[in-house]
């Protein structure tokens, strides 16, 4: 996108059970999207909240991911997508309480185009035609999915993403604790025996 003077939005989704979004790793990837000129949103889960179904208690729990990301990338938080919308959230202008909402009535209604990849599927319609320039399309994508390997493996290449995050994050205790520098070996023996 920045190669091609395109500019977006990347949602990052705080309560994801693929990545740690506050992890050394995660900050440093989302600083860099930030740092090429690209909008950093917040992709909020709100069915993990009690009362998510209230306006009130779901503009607390949004207020709360967005003053951490805030903090933690030093950007404003503008805009929120919804992760698996309820029909609540679908067509609720939060505009008011000083955030756009993706799926707010101006920008999801029969006039405009909804397009997603939803594990690796476009389910709307293929985005090359149903972006054909003559009305408004809202675009979900997913770009983790699409690195050129095959649709298939993409329950292996989640797997493996959650195997590397757990290793990555073993070798940063190593590293950082003497205590785990005394005893890691052992518990990556066990770990490996364990699987098997």
């Amino acid at each position: 996108e920045s190669e091609l003077d395109i500019k977006g939005t990347f949602f990052v989704h705080l309560s994801s059970a693929f990545y740690n979004p506050l992890s050394p790793k995660f900050l440093s990837l989302f600083r860099e999207i930030r740092d090429l000129g690209h909008s950093i949103g917040l992709h909020h889960e709100a069915t993990i909240y009690p009362d998510h179904q209230n306006l009130n208690s779901l503009m607390e729990n949004i207020d709360r991911e967005r003053a951490v990301l805030e903090k933690a990338l030093s950007v404003e938080i503008k805009v929120v997508s919804f992760h698996n919308p309820t029909e609540f959230v679908r067509n609720l202008d939060l505009s008011a309480h000083g955030i756009i909402n993706t799926y707010a009535p101006q920008y999801y209604n029969s006039a405009i185009k909804y397009v997603a990849d939803s594990n690796m599927k476009w389910r709307d319609g293929y985005i090359l035609d149903v972006a054909d320039g003559k009305c408004p399309v809202q675009c979900l994508v997913h770009p983790g999915h699409w690195d050129g390997m095959e649709k298939g493996l993409f329950m292996d290449r989640i797997l493996e993403a959650l195997r590397n995050q757990v290793v990555s994050g073993l070798d940063l205790m190593e590293e950082c604790n003497y205590f785990w520098q005394e005893h890691i070996e052992c518990w990556k023996d066990q770990q490996g025996h364990d699987a098997q």
